[in-house]
């Protein structure tokens, strides 16, 4: 969890780049005894990240200890978004995991919501986005089924 002090990204040219600092949020100073965190709170905010460093091995092998990681943390992401939600709008009007076909191919809604004569779909990613998608890259945001729409 830690980076020797001055070690960067090679490739890092702007502040929207990530840099060692995101997923070593712990500086190792030069006679490797002593450690320094100039940002705390990074240790909190990049804890996905960092547990899934962890994880990579298990991810690019797709092992059955990855699978098992991705549906429990969508899975915790779909609970929460719906129980977020609940707190706004009246329980009935929510409607949750819902399927529909489109040309042939089945797919899914995370949260479906009634509200007067509106609906609100809502789509959660359990993912970390990538860095074109950071920095607004609005095709890596991208849905991938078209939702049928009436009148």
């Amino acid at each position: 969890m830690s980076c020797k002090f001055g070690e960067t990204n090679k490739d890092f040219n702007s502040p929207l780049d990530e840099n060692a600092i995101i997923t070593k949020p712990i500086i190792n100073n030069i006679d490797g005894n002593k450690y320094f965190s100039p940002i705390p709170q990074d240790l909190v905010y990049n804890l996905p990240l960092i547990f899934e460093s962890f994880l990579e091995e298990e991810r690019q092998r797709q092992t059955k200890i990855w699978q098992n990681y991705q549906n429990i943390k969508s899975k915790y992401t779909e609970d929460k978004i719906y129980e977020y939600f609940s707190r706004l709008f009246p329980k009935q009007s929510i409607f949750k995991n819902l399927r529909y076909y489109y040309q042939e191919q089945k797919f899914e809604v995370d949260v479906l919501i009634l509200y007067d004569n509106k609906i609100f779909i809502i789509e959660s990613k359990a993912g970390a986005f990538t860095e074109p998608a950071k920095r607004g890259a609005i095709k890596r945001l991208k849905w991938g089924a078209p939702l049928l729409v009436y009148n």
